[in-house]
């Protein structure tokens, strides 16, 4: 069991903090409530009809790090997932997000079917790359939107295969979650998994406004195919 600590000592999560945690608070609680604030004129948050003029992307910039199954508990149940898992989990993660739970998130993610098996890819970056760049490759390819969600069952069922010193990218339905634009730059959230080398979890989220680098992974999840 990781050891939770007051302050972090690793170096390569020090590194990591400076990179993923860089928005003060206050500015995060803003976005947030300003998630499902009703459409106004002019309303600069995006569709979340992804697949509209998207073509397939076969994209060298990304590269797959592993491939796996994973089966959805019978047991299992969306829209009391973030807060179970919180209950159940929480201490033994060094960070946790006390802005994922169920009644911010539930409508952010495309729910996951109990009793169901997904395909879960895991994709590294070969170069720096946008949000766009991400959203149209894994939109492209039919990736569900399976958000935190996703990511907190995906540490329940595989938290051993997945890849260390990475922050894994989950991306949420676009209406739900908060996104704004200032001077021209648009700003998103997202949330992220984070398995260190000496031992410790973080289940956090970050604001995406330029480009991202190897630091981090995109994961897809998929229906499997019959």
């Amino acid at each position: 069991m990781p050891r939770a600590a007051p302050t972090l000592t690793n170096a390569q999560e020090t590194l990591m903090t400076c990179r993923l945690l860089f928005i003060p608070l206050f500015f995060l609680c803003s976005l947030l409530l300003s998630a499902n604030a009703p459409p106004k004129p002019g309303d600069t948050r995006l569709s979340n009809n992804f697949l509209k003029d998207i073509e397939v992307v076969n994209d060298p910039k990304f590269i797959l790090v592993t491939h796996f199954e994973i089966n959805v508990p019978k047991s299992y149940v969306h829209e009391e997932q973030l807060d179970r898992f919180r209950l159940k989990n929480g201490p033994l993660f060094n960070r946790f997000s006390a802005s994922l739970s169920d009644k911010t998130w539930a409508d952010a993610a495309e729910p996951l079917k109990p009793g169901k098996t997904y395909e879960v890819s895991i994709f590294s970056f070969a170069e720096e790359v946008t949000y766009q760049d991400c959203k149209k490759f894994c939109e492209s390819k039919g990736a569900l939107l399976a958000g935190a969600q996703g990511l907190s069952l995906l540490w329940e069922m595989k938290k051993d295969q997945l890849p260390l010193d990475k922050a894994l990218l989950s991306f949420n339905n676009l209406d739900a979650y908060p996104t704004e634009t200032k001077k021209g730059e648009s700003i998103y959230i997202l949330p992220f998994i984070a398995r260190f080398s000496n031992g410790s979890w973080w289940l956090e989220l970050i604001t995406v406004k330029k480009k991202l680098n190897s630091d981090y992974c995109l994961v897809c999840f998929f229906k499997k195919h019959k």
